[in-house]
């Protein structure tokens, strides 16, 4: 979707019922439909978030404008649920979709988001609350993923100059010694059968 001039008000009109939609509760913690909804986020997503990141960037854009004018159209309820099923739909699409996580675009959108739930504190201090958790998990999503990424270590003349170490060979605790039962041999495991009356 492209915003036209002074078309703020009528892009949020167009995105809010969708957005209700595929962040609705019953929607999401259905199991019976999970796989469906996973798909769902998926299209929506696209390829690596490509096709979500520019839209949620879009609709911040908007919602910014219309928060900003006096006489908006869209009153400021409506502006709040907008942005919280926004939130909520963001956080879905980085959890079905792992790939998003390495977007470069997400870093400077989830600050963006975060910014203007800090705007919105003031006026809608429940809300400032419940999408501070949204994105908090988030961060969370995004530190955990970044973690995993094999950092650069120095190179001389392009290559790297890490040295590769290894974990073999390892000590082995061989048994023995730890209680009356635990014998290297087999053979000289005591067995203690039960006594018959």
């Amino acid at each position: 979707m492209i915003t036209h001039d002074d078309g703020a008000s009528t892009f949020l009109k167009l995105a809010r019922p969708f957005l209700l939609t595929i962040s609705h509760p019953g929607l999401l913690d259905c199991v019976a439909v999970d796989t469906a909804v996973s798909a769902i986020y998926s299209f929506i997503s696209g390829s690596n978030s490509t096709r979500a990141l520019p839209f949620f960037q879009a609709l911040l854009e908007n919602l910014n404008n219309v928060h900003a004018e006096i006489d908006a159209p869209i009153n400021s309820s409506n502006v709040e649920e907008t942005f919280t099923a926004a939130s909520i739909s963001l956080r879905e699409v980085l959890r079905r979709e792992q790939r998003a996580i390495f977007n470069d675009e997400l870093l400077d959108l989830v600050s963006s988001f975060e910014e203007f739930a800090r705007n919105l504190a003031s006026n809608a201090p429940i809300l400032a609350l419940r999408t501070n958790s949204i994105f908090a998990e988030v961060r969370g999503m995004m530190n955990r993923a970044h973690g995993l990424l094999h950092r650069q270590g120095p190179k001389v003349n392009g290559v790297s100059t890490n040295a590769a170490v290894s974990s073999y060979p390892r000590e082995i605790e061989l048994p023995g010694g730890r209680h009356d039962n635990d014998q290297m041999d087999i053979t000289e495991i005591k067995y203690f059968l039960p006594k018959v009356r």
